[in-house]
């Protein structure tokens, strides 16, 4: 339903900053914006990260096994 979908967004929205979501109409998430801004967020902060942020920087690595060795 576009209620839950508007709800969500708004909610996403409280976690992550407008650099996260497209210039040229804020209710639709840039991906690639908001996975850097994710990552960032937890390098910096830890367990300081928002919760949206701390669970993108786990998908993330998840995708990156590599990575984990470091």
């Amino acid at each position: 339903m576009k209620g839950d979908n508007d709800t969500q967004t708004r909610w996403l929205q409280s976690q992550m900053s407008g650099y996260s979501f497209r210039h040229d109409n804020p209710m639709i998430v840039d991906p690639v914006e908001v996975l850097g801004e994710a990552f960032l967020d937890v390098e910096l902060n830890g367990d300081d990260a928002t919760e949206v942020s701390r669970a993108l920087h786990e998908m993330l690595l998840a995708q990156v096994p590599e990575a984990r060795k470091q």
